[in-house]
């Protein structure tokens, strides 16, 4: 084991996410990153699934039973719009240990992550433009980019049909469709709902990223600060460049899940200042941030201490 693992083995986790093989798969890479980190992890699938749905039981309830069931140390939230914040705050008081939220969507939705921050001992934002605000909101904000999955961002050579001299993935909407019509003419493919060659999804989207000579990231929200997921996935997935706005993007590289997790179970267990997450050791940095932070708000009883030996109740 790695040191960096020996400084979380024991962390006991529960990843709230959409544990899904075929979009995104940040639940998964998540749940696997930290365990290689030496966490416990338990998954809470946030989408009702199965009997679940058939018995109707809300996200809250389905969490409130997984952590009366083992206590955990710290109960990271990956977006979370279907956990209300007064959710959130009877699970901490119930159950106390450290909750932390991962907004990937600011700034186009901020008003969701603003409303959702208050009730989390820490959010984290892609966008640092986005984090005054949720700090005027009263919320622990910090900065942590996106990082990319080596099992899945990869090259992966889908042959002819997938090659394109440039190529954007992502979900339609006007601001980008304008920038895709200007384009047309330099050859540029679009992929993604509402866009005529429809969704890429799983080992699609790979290919289509590996295919390209150029990926291009078109922002939702024309703003500085934030880089999409698809910009971290062209540059590990073989495209010779990523353009985000129409500027080179070089902010990303060599971000990884292993590394976003590692700043996550830094952050949950320490609490230095977050720098920029670059290189492997992003994640573990996070998750010492949290762990050095300020007692949970509330009232609500801590999880676990850092031992000498390893992490144990309060």
């Amino acid at each position: 084991m790695s040191a960096r693992a020996a400084a979380f083995a024991g962390l006991r986790v529960v990843l709230v996410a959409a544990f899904n093989p075929r979009y995104h798969r940040s639940g998964r890479a998540l749940a696997r990153a930290l365990t290689e980190l030496g966490c416990e992890v338990r998954p809470c699938e946030e989408r009702l699934r199965g009997l679940n749905a058939v018995l109707r039981r809300p996200l809250a309830t389905r969490l409130g039973a997984l952590l009366r069931r083992a206590r955990a140390d710290l109960v990271l939230v990956f977006k979370g719009t279907k956990l209300e914040p007064a959710d959130v705050a009877e699970l901490k008081e119930r159950f106390g240990a450290r909750w932390v939220n991962w907004f990937p969507d600011d700034p186009h939705e901020l008003g969701v992550s603003l409303a959702l921050g208050p009730a989390y001992d820490y959010l984290f934002t892609h966008d640092s433009s986005s984090l005054e605000r949720h700090r005027r909101a009263g919320t622990r904000a910090a900065y942590l980019a996106f990082g990319c999955d080596p099992a899945y961002h990869r090259p992966l050579d889908g042959g002819a049909r997938w090659r394109a001299p440039l190529v954007f993935v992502g979900s339609r909407d006007r601001a980008r469709e304008r920038v895709v019509q200007e384009l047309a003419g330099l050859g540029l493919v679009a992929w993604g709902p509402g866009w005529p060659n429809g969704p890429a999804y799983g080992d699609d989207f790979v290919r289509v990223l590996s295919g390209a000579t150029v990926g291009l990231n078109i922002h939702q929200h024309f703003g500085e600060g934030a880089t999409q997921p698809a910009t971290v996935a062209a540059r590990t997935c073989g495209s010779s460049s990523s353009l985000r706005s129409g500027r080179p993007s070089c902010r990303m590289r060599g971000v990884t899940s292993s590394a976003i997790s590692r700043r996550i179970a830094r952050s949950c267990c320490t609490g230095a200042r977050p720098s920029y997450a670059s290189g492997r050791g992003g994640c573990w940095r996070m998750m010492q941030h949290a762990a050095r932070s300020p007692p949970p708000r509330g009232g609500a009883r801590c999880g676990s201490t850092r031992g000498d030996t390893g992490w144990k109740s309060c």
